[in-house]
């Protein structure tokens, strides 16, 4: 869930900047986390060749750009690169100021400058190493992308530096398919190990004498298994979904949470919020979960996420609300790579957008609804 973080950009006043680390750090990816110190007056180049840092993606120019550092200030200089470079989603023209907490891309890769103290560095570096494993764990229960003649499945999960408590998942079961999105309040270990618990419950099914093709049995029965007074003050939000491919009958129920967007197979840019009006679970004993449905025309597509999906505030100072991602849905467009799945395109959209690392959680399902529901 959104944790509001005022992030200061540029540097200290009087002098106090000398004392600080600047550094690019990876943001996504296999080297998430990892730190590339710039010391003052020294540059960096950055390229598919040394030397330098040195990038394996066919989308990054032998020599890409140079950063240099002068003082508290990093600059960027486009060394003429095929696909270019973009601070915070604007391409640099020439040389280029990179503020402290803005993002830089290079190809596929986003580095994120940061200045803290020594100290600070290295305390943060074993805290990320406790949610490094903690969000390895949880990835560990998200299932694999799905293409089946029925329906498809793909996502895109990047929890954030303080480690939310986002979950998805979804199966088919006695020909029918179930799918669902939680985000638990809070950020750190507990809000992640809490929505762990919930993704075991739902993956094994383990609620007793609860139907789980019917939305509101789930939701009932998960809300008075993790009421917030048993379990830290901590409550949830969830999407559950359950499909008939043979009636193309859509089912589904929402605690607290955005809604679903069914995006109309037509071309015509038709969207259906999916949504209920209901109290995240574990607030209330007795919370009440109507279901509603709609039929699902061949060929749609419907849209899952967290809130850390769209709660963003953009360089400007605008801050986004579900209008901003169903548009940045519908336009279909991005500088994404060919291989690009749906659900990377739109996080990328985000990013551009926000000009940073997104600070939640970024959890979203893309859910295809093919042509012609066939036996496995």
């Amino acid at each position: 869930m959104a944790d509001y973080t005022t992030m200061i950009q540029g540097p200290l006043p009087g002098g106090e900047d000398d004392a600080l680390e600047h550094s690019l750090v990876f943001t996504e990816g296999a080297s998430r986390g990892r730190r590339v110190v710039i010391e003052d007056g020294e540059s960096l180049e950055i390229g598919r060749k040394g030397p330098g840092l040195v990038l394996d993606d066919p989308s990054v120019s032998g020599r890409h750009c140079r950063i240099r550092r002068d003082g508290p200030a990093l600059t960027v200089a486009d060394l003429g690169s095929t696909n270019g470079t973009f601070i915070g989603g604007t391409r640099v023209e020439g040389t280029a100021t990179l503020p402290v907490g803005m993002l830089l891309r290079v190809g596929g890769t986003a580095l994120r400058h940061e200045c803290r103290a020594p100290d600070q560095v290295e305390a943060q570096g074993q805290q990320r190493s406790e949610f490094e494993r903690a969000a390895r764990y949880v990835q560990a229960l998200l299932p694999e992308p799905i293409s089946h003649p029925e329906i498809a499945f793909h996502w895109c999960f990047v929890p954030s530096e303080q480690l939310g408590g986002d979950g998805l998942g979804y199966q088919r079961t006695d020909d029918r398919w179930s799918f669902y999105v939680l985000d638990v309040s809070g950020h750190g270990l507990g809000s992640a190990l809490h929505a762990v618990s919930i993704l075991n419950v739902l993956q094994k099914r383990s609620l007793p004498d609860v139907d789980f093709g019917s939305p509101a049995e789930v939701l009932s029965a998960l809300n008075a298994r993790f009421g917030m007074r048993d379990h830290g003050g901590l409550f949830f939000t969830l999407w559950y979904g359950v499909w008939d491919p043979a009636t193309r009958r859509l089912e589904y129920a929402s605690a607290g949470h955005p809604p679903g967007l069914l995006v109309d197979a037509s071309g015509e840019g038709e969207v259906v919020r999916l949504q209920t009006p209901s109290l995240a679970l574990g607030i209330l004993p007795q919370g009440k979960y109507p279901t509603e449905s709609v039929v699902v025309a061949a060929c749609s597509r419907l849209y899952l996420f967290t809130d850390g999906v769209y709660d963003i505030e953009t360089p400007s100072g605008q801050r986004w609300t579900v209008d901003d991602l169903e548009q940045l849905i519908l336009e279909g467009d991005g500088p994404t790579g060919p291989n690009a799945s749906e659900p990377e395109r739109i996080r990328q959209g985000v990013e551009r957008a926000s000009g940073a690392t997104v600070v939640d959680d970024f959890t979203l399902v893309a859910i295809a609804f093919e042509s012609v529901a066939q036996a496995p």
